[in-house]
Order: C-alpha cells, then structure tokens, then sequence
C-alpha cells in the first residue's frame, strides 16, 4: 500500500529551463497554443521532459491562461475561430496577442 501511495505522489515542479522552454513556445503561439505531435517530440529533445509532462503543461496553461481570454471562458474549436474571436474581444489580433503574453 506504502508503495502505490508513493508511486502517485507528485514529482514537484519542473525545471526552470524546461519551463521557459516551454513558455517561449507558448508565447510565440498564443492565439493557438496547441503543440503537433511533431513539436512535443521537439520541445521533449529540448526539455527533458516525458510526453505526460508536455501534455499537462499545456492543458495547465490553457486553463489557467487561455480560456480566460475568451468571453464565458470557452475556448473556440478551431484556430480560425479563435483568431476571429480575439480580434473581437480585444479590438485586433495584436492586442489580443500583447494581453496574453503578459499572462
């Protein structure tokens, strides 16, 4: 029982230099922060870190910093739609842009 408890305890946070890996990505891609498979390879060779982290990363980022871009904090499903959204919120794509990389 000792040994399943410690088998799912949390690793802690990630490395300094793995997360800002991860954030100048995400800062350069912030109207539609999701990563092809192709990229998670990348930021993974990059980092360090396993695809489980890279994939909980984002889904924490866009929870936490995402969503909250858009009206109701429901994100659009498509990157045109996203992009469309934005610009409407915000008044054009590049104020969109400058709100969320200050996130």
């Amino acid at each position: 029982m000792k040994d399943e408890f410690l088998k799912k305890r949390k690793k802690g946070k990630l490395p300094a230099a793995a997360t800002g890996a991860l954030k100048r990505w995400w800062r350069a891609r912030v109207v539609w922060p999701y990563p092809s498979e192709e990229e998670k390879r990348a930021l993974g060779e990059d980092t360090g870190l396993d695809p489980t982290q890279i994939n909980n990363w984002f889904i924490n980022q866009r929870k936490r910093h995402w969503h909250k871009l858009f009206e109701g904090g429901v994100p659009p499903g498509t990157e045109a739609e996203a992009r469309a959204a934005l610009a409407a919120r915000f008044g054009s794509l590049q104020a969109a842009v400058d709100v969320a990389r200050d996130a």
